[in-house]
């Protein structure tokens, strides 16, 4: 059975119950930040350890250049969980022009 932990932020609070759902035979722990930045959900997050995946989906409510709140988010995530895959996707698309333009220019920061 493996484990694993997802943070993130409002896409993350409604993709988790399905997680859940999905992989029952594992051991999902899902943190939702909804409205967070990636560094106001790494200061909340309880970052677990021993996990086997963690998937982080943050970016949608980041401004601005965020290269170095989340390379320590993944500083964080590797420390605790050596060996774990770690997946990062980012912002998706939004109904709202200006909130679209947003998510694709922290997208692009991402790649």
């Amino acid at each position: 059975m493996a484990s694993l932990y997802v943070l993130g932020d409002s896409h993350t609070q409604a993709l988790g119950p399905r997680l859940k759902s999905r992989l029952s035979e594992h051991t999902v722990r899902v943190e939702a930040f909804p409205g967070h930045s990636t560094d106001r959900a790494h200061g909340k997050a309880s970052i677990p350890s021993g996990q086997d995946v963690v998937v982080l989906s943050l970016g949608g409510n980041d401004f601005g250049n965020k290269a170095s709140q989340r390379a320590a988010l993944v500083s964080a995530v590797t420390a605790r969980n050596p060996g774990a895959r770690i997946v990062w996707f980012g912002p998706f698309t939004a109904l709202r022009s200006d909130v679209d333009a947003r998510h694709a220019l922290q997208t692009r920061a991402q790649k």
